[in-house]
């Protein structure tokens, strides 16, 4: 099975990927779904659902994941939002993503994670070095109380 999907880019037609079989029967009409586009991964809405599709010239990308988090848009919305790209002369995926509430136009974060590993000597002559902001002072500090081993999650 095949998905036609919009992104929020100027772009008029939709992608298509390839939806792996463990997807089929769960992503629907107006679905949020994660594709690999260009080197990263990006956030689009499905717009087609099809069994066959033209034979391309170019390999076909698979769905990366589906975001059930966010529930689909119903189909009269998405007509809506159709006749509004094409009133206004905008790409469907820029209008869909100017409809959404804020902060759903993005993928979801994931922590980041930091490894710091400093000597007790190098953490302690540099914070000897010169004068240091208070939140680096602290850091540092925090960094000697755990013997030179820091693990910083954002």
């Amino acid at each position: 099975m095949w998905v036609e999907v919009v992104v929020n880019r100027p772009l008029k037609t939709p992608f298509c990927y390839h939806l792996p079989k463990k997807m089929q029967g769960v992503v629907q009409l107006g679905s949020y779904v994660e594709v690999p586009f260009g080197k990263n991964p990006i956030l689009g809405l499905v717009v087609a659902l099809k069994k066959q599709v033209e034979e391309q010239s170019f390999e076909v990308k698979e769905v990366s994941a589906h975001l059930g988090t966010i529930p689909p848009l119903s189909g009269k919305l998405l007509e809506l939002l159709q006749w509004s790209a094409t009133y206004y002369r905008s790409s469907l995926g820029e209008m869909v993503f100017a409809a959404l509430p804020g902060g759903i136009g993005a993928l979801p974060r994931y922590p980041k994670r930091v490894f710091l590993e400093m000597t007790h000597k190098e953490c302690e002559d540099y914070l000897r070095k010169e004068k240091r902001a208070k939140a680096q002072t602290a850091f540092l500090s925090k960094l000697l109380q755990h013997q030179g081993r820091l693990l910083y999650q954002s």
